[in-house]
């Protein structure tokens, strides 16, 4: 079966990018021809193009002591070439990776992309503030005449009741809705009074084999605590001196924000989501406040600790109590320990969820096409 794939893919993020592939190759992996739709609407290409760094430094300047802006804009201008470096390594990701349309930036011309089945999700892209201030219709496949469903969506935290005959309209046509988050999907299902399921987001449908040949290789280092904050974190950084401290390691920080340094630690900042991987597999002990890098320091089965994002941590509590792992989130350096995590116990519980998320995606897409065709037929091969 042809199937075609919207979703945040392609935005200097990790996660998104990374999902995207994960889903791309588990489908494809069940023997259907699968294609990302590469839209590009410009608040994405806004996200991503160099003008937002000069933009931010002017900000910058505005408001800080002269030397101390002068000392910033050396900064964002060697910034702007790592950010280059950036670019080409996750557009050689992507290229390997994953199969795309051309880059599409009016929503209309979605429409004229032939599948047999449209999939949108997973991330945020239910997510008005990520979507220009309101919801994309582009995102709810709304120009697609076809069979369309959406996987594991998330909405961050928005008011979804303040959406709610917004959503009642864009949602319509799907045959079938899964949310990553069961908070979404309590709320999803109350304002379309239809059942919404909760499903894994598709970075964790691979185990880490699936990833290997998506790894990127990395220089040498000696072994290291790897920081990956995607929001300023002063507590998660103390937990990395920590443990640099106690287990005389070096500090690796992979974070993406330029103008945060941890003390005696080295910056990385051009890096692309093969490198993030190895960065992880080889790390002895991961920091982070981010929900993928906490999803990778599972799946590479590492001593890590989670602290909360102020933005959005609900994702990954909730992943962590699914998992058992509600103690590997703190809010304090002082809290962090050194115990082994008891990952056999770990998978049997993420191997449990995810026969109800491949289930959801297999009866999405093939159960309807299979009945119609055979009504007899009952199995699908997961």
């Amino acid at each position: 079966m042809k199937i075609a794939i919207i979703t945040f893919h392609d935005t200097f993020n990790f996660g998104a990018t990374l999902q995207c592939a994960a889903l791309f190759r588990y489908l494809s992996s069940q023997g259907h021809c699968v294609l990302v739709i590469n839209y590009m609407p410009e608040y994405v290409r806004r996200k991503k193009s160099a003008g937002r760094l000069f933009s931010g430094l002017k900000e910058i300047i505005g408001f800080v002591p002269k030397c101390k802006a002068f000392f910033k804009a050396i900064s964002y201008f060697s910034h702007v070439f790592s950010f280059h470096r950036r670019n080409v390594l996750y557009q050689d990701f992507l290229s390997r990776h994953v199969e795309r349309t051309d880059v599409i930036s009016d929503p209309r011309s979605i429409g004229a992309i032939n599948a047999d089945f449209y999939i949108c999700g997973s991330d945020q892209i239910w997510n008005p503030n990520l979507t220009g201030g309101d919801f994309d219709s582009a995102f709810f496949l709304n120009p697609v005449s076809g069979r369309k469903a959406a996987y594991g969506v998330s909405t961050g935290e928005t008011d979804l009741f303040a959406y709610s005959d917004r959503l009642r309209e864009l949602t319509s046509e799907f045959e079938s809705i899964s949310a990553r988050e069961s908070k979404t999907a309590g709320e999803l299902s109350s304002i379309l009074n239809r059942k919404i399921e909760t499903v894994l987001d598709p970075s964790l449908l691979l185990d880490e084999e699936d990833y290997r040949e998506m790894e990127s290789a990395i220089p040498d280092e000696e072994p290291y605590v790897l920081v990956y904050t995607v929001s300023p974190a002063p507590a998660a950084n103390a937990g990395a001196l920590k443990i640099a401290a106690d287990k005389g390691w070096k500090i690796l920080d992979i974070s993406p924000h330029p103008f945060i340094k941890i003390p005696g630690a080295k910056k990385i900042d051009h890096i692309g989501p093969g490198e993030f991987l190895t960065y992880i597999k080889q790390a002895e002990f991961i920091i982070t406040n981010s929900y993928h890098g906490t999803v990778f320091s599972i799946l590479y089965k590492k001593y890590f600790f989670s602290f909360p994002n102020r933005k959005r941590s609900g994702r990954t509590i909730e992943l962590l109590r699914t998992l058992g792992l509600r103690d590997r989130l703190t809010k304090y350096a002082e809290f962090i320990t050194y115990e082994m995590i008891n990952y056999d116990k770990v998978f049997e519980k993420l191997d449990q969820a995810r026969k109800s998320s491949y289930a959801y995606l297999h009866q999405s897409i093939c159960l309807r096409t299979s009945s119609a065709n055979n009504p007899s037929s009952s199995n699908l091969s997961s």
